[in-house]
């Protein structure tokens, strides 16, 4: 048995290091995600179904817009800032209130919801 697995490109566009530069980074991880998804189907029909092949595509962009989108959801109360390691806690928030840990990376908490997606699109394929 062959297991593949294949995550797109979150909205990175949407990280306080891009803030800037949105517009444009967001349509680049559009097309690349797009191109993604097409190589993922041209990928799954080349392999004939009783090739005991596993194919599942993770789409990490709605799952972190979704989160993003809905964050008081989750207990995350400040998704354009970033929490600054600097200050040594004298942050305005917890770090656990926080979508982003850097100006780039997301904060456990966004890695644990991704973990529990990923988790769910794992469990309905056995």
């Amino acid at each position: 048995m062959r297991h593949f697995v294949f995550m797109n490109v979150p909205p990175i566009d949407r990280t306080p290091k891009y803030s800037t530069v949105q517009a444009h980074l967001a349509s680049r991880v559009q097309m690349f995600n797009t191109m993604l998804q097409d190589h993922i189907r041209t990928f799954r029909e080349t392999r004939p179904e009783n090739s005991n092949t596993t194919i599942i595509d993770i789409d990490t962009h709605r799952i972190f817009s979704e989160l993003y989108d809905n964050a008081h959801r989750y207990g995350i109360n400040a998704t354009t800032g970033y929490y600054d390691h600097q200050k040594k806690g004298k942050n305005a928030l917890a770090l656990e209130q926080y979508f982003y840990k850097d100006e780039f990376h997301p904060s456990y908490v966004v890695h644990q919801v991704l973990a529990d997606a990923i988790q769910e699109q794992l469990d309905a394929r056995k």
